[in-house]
């Protein structure tokens, strides 16, 4: 599983969707649904996340999002909140 993108900065004005991809044990890439996920941020006071991995920021700060699937596997992405800055994706492939 990869959550994207791995870092990005936001604002209080601009949510971040954040988009999920799955993969078999053969390596065939799988659609996720995102019922099947749980979320967890590291600062619930510096941004909120929805169901289906919508991102808002609420204060300046830095969170760790960590997104896990129902059979244990997790990934985690660094998101900063600038507020007044607008949105800036920085997507760092390595895992």
């Amino acid at each position: 599983m990869a959550m994207l993108p791995k870092t990005s900065t936001i604002d209080a004005t601009t949510p971040l969707k954040l988009s999920l991809k799955g993969y078999t044990q053969d390596n065939t890439e799988r659609l996720l649904q995102y019922e099947d996920l749980q979320w967890s941020v590291s600062d619930t006071s510096i941004v909120s996340i929805t169901k289906d991995g919508q991102v808002l920021g609420k204060k300046e700060g830095k969170v760790k999002i960590v997104t896990t699937f129902l059979n244990g596997i997790s990934d985690s992405i660094d998101v900063t909140v600038q507020i007044g800055r607008g949105t800036t994706l920085s997507d760092n492939m390595e895992s």
